[in-house]
């Protein structure tokens, strides 16, 4: 118990409370590598939740994750809320025997679909995403279910880690959306294909990746509906003091987007588009808009 870290994490304690939910922004930072920043954008109702911690115990290891709750259904702050104080009490109590042996967290994750079977008390249809990175001293675990996305920047270069689960994906892996970036614009961009919710099977996808990066991202869809890949990748390499994630949001809330510059870019290409399949702006803050970062240092 000698070694327990004592510091207190106020990203937790808001999560723990159910107060983060009720804030139209919120911002974290831990130590000089985790920070985390949170906005409601032009909505009611703040449906995003997120978490940035260290191991209480175990050294060299960390967590990011987002969650953002499905607009349109009832409940999604709440279930957004509950799934990542499941994952806080998952994270704290991950046995240190286990955590060389991936395979055993990633079993760990998936009882989580039958605690929420279980254990909801609100509305049945109420669904949420869920991003989140579990950072060890030599390996990353990333698991992902819905749109929310993880990247990493190595060397300046954006990557992303993650697959979206929405009709848009299924589209662009069909040919039928020719560019990644015109999915955003797509009239079907907010239809998953999968979410966690006591109604649903829901299936995570897990990744396990070398801990060569620069910095890894948890974004919910207010970021990477309003940017672009390169927008973001801009905002990684130029701003790598503590208002990263703030950086991140922010532009997000300010930075309209037009289809016309996005189909300009594309050449020949563009004749295969139906533009009466897209919307043709995208306004800054349109959504929720949640960021969390690690620096490796």
């Amino acid at each position: 118990m000698n070694n327990l870290k004592i510091h207190k994490n106020q990203c937790k304690e808001d999560v723990l409370n159910n107060i983060q939910v009720t804030k139209d922004h919120t911002e974290y930072t831990i130590g000089k590598t985790l920070f985390g920043a949170s906005n409601i954008g032009n909505r009611n109702i703040q449906e995003d939740s997120f978490i940035i911690m260290e191991h209480p115990i175990i050294e060299n290891l960390k967590l990011i994750a987002v969650a953002d709750g499905l607009g349109g259904r009832q409940d999604g702050e709440k279930i957004s809320n509950y799934v990542i104080k499941w994952i806080i009490n998952w994270f704290e109590n991950i046995d240190i025997q286990k955590i060389n042996d991936i395979s055993k967290l990633k079993t760990e994750l998936m009882y989580m679909r039958y605690d929420i079977k279980s254990n909801l008390d609100f509305s049945f249809i109420a669904a949420t995403t869920l991003s989140l990175a579990l950072i060890g001293k030599n390996k990353t675990l990333i698991a992902n279910i819905g749109d929310s996305r993880i990247y990493t920047l190595e060397n300046s270069h954006l990557q992303k880690e993650t697959r979206d689960d929405s009709e848009v994906q299924n589209l662009l892996e069909d040919k039928q959306i020719i560019s990644e970036e015109l999915i955003r614009f797509h009239k079907r961009s907010n239809y998953l294909t999968n979410a966690i919710s006591s109604s649903l099977g829901h299936m995570i996808t897990y990744k396990i990746i070398d801990n060569t990066y620069d910095q890894i991202i948890a974004v919910t869809d207010g970021v990477t509906s309003s940017l672009t890949a390169k927008q973001l990748e801009n905002i990684l390499i130029n701003n790598k003091s503590d208002n990263i994630a703030k950086q991140i949001v922010d532009t997000a809330l300010i930075t309209n987007s037009y289809l016309k510059d996005i189909i300009s870019e594309l050449g020949e290409e563009k004749q295969k588009i139906t533009q009466e399949d897209y919307i043709s702006e995208i306004k800054g803050g349109i959504d929720n808009t949640t960021a969390a970062v690690y620096i490796r240092k």
